[in-house]
């Protein structure tokens, strides 16, 4: 009967065991990321720009304020055919639980600059995706014609820039920008963004522009021909400062020379 009690208690440790075992097993398998799924294709018979990216952004808009919040970001190369298949992981502790949350996408080509993107973000819930985003983007306004303008700021950066329709388009070279104006409460005040926090702020005479974590102070409007002027005036003022040297070499040699001359009388006097 000992015999007995002992061997069940044995087989009642193992079986002990072996649930500890599983049950640890089954929490290692568990990730704290979350997959956001999906694939994104271009409107109308809209063809990949040749050597594209793509950007995939997933943005959180808080319930007690109008900031939007990129939370994960991935950048796709070698796209292939349409439509293109994209998994966004995002850590889950990244994630509130009041939030808003969209996807965006944007079609980037070789120069960087948005060929494609999405109008607007397509809301989504990140933890309970019920199958995949399917993302339908749009050509951007990239070669829209606009009136642009050439403006430099205090650090001599420079852009070209037009608005329209709640919209600031900014180019530097090759690479265009869209920011959208956000709400100020203060007419005096304009301010336009993106998602990715470029901000272009107009106010009491003076405009800010950052953009890339660079904040550009004091940016003008340069009118036709203020940059070359601005080239020939200090170049003017380069060769007067020059000029002003030369003089003041000059005095003070003849000056050295008055004094050597009445150096040289003053011995002879002396030496009569």
């Amino acid at each position: 009967m000992v015999k007995l009690n002992s061997r069940l208690q044995g087989a009642a440790t193992v079986g002990l065991i072996a649930i500890f075992a599983m049950l640890a097993g089954c929490g290692s398998d568990q990730t704290t990321d979350v997959h956001v799924r999906g694939q994104l294709t271009l409107a109308g018979q809209g063809q990949l720009p040749k050597d594209a990216t793509a950007r995939i952004s997933l943005i959180e808009h808080a319930a007690d304020s109008s900031d939007n919040r990129i939370v994960a970001e991935r950048t796709l190369h070698d796209l292939g055919k349409l439509p293109v298949h994209f998994n966004l992981a995002i850590g889950r502790e990244l994630l509130g639980s009041n939030g808003r949350y969209g996807l965006n996408a944007q079609v980037l080509n070789k120069g960087g600059n948005v060929a494609w993107e999405t109008p607007v973000p397509q809301s989504i819930e990140p933890t309970d995706q019920a199958q995949p985003a399917m993302l339908v983007l749009q050509a951007s306004d990239f070669h829209a014609v606009g009136d642009f303008q050439q403006f430099q700021c205090a650090d001599e950066f420079q852009f070209d820039m037009t608005r329209s329709d709640g919209q600031a388009i900014l180019r530097m070279g090759k690479r265009q920008i869209s920011l959208t104006a956000q709400p100020t409460g203060d007419a005096s005040r304009s301010i336009y963004t993106d998602d990715h926090g470029d901000e272009l702020a107009f106010g009491h005479d003076k405009i800010t522009l950052t953009m890339d974590d660079t904040t550009h102070m004091d940016c003008h409007w340069l009118a036709d021909g203020d940059a070359d002027e601005s080239v020939d005036t200090a170049a003017a003022d380069t060769e007067g400062a020059g000029d002003t040297i030369g003089s003041k070499d000059e005095s003070a040699s003849k000056a050295n020379t008055s004094h050597d001359a009445g150096q040289s009388m003053s011995q002879t006097v002396e030496s009569d």
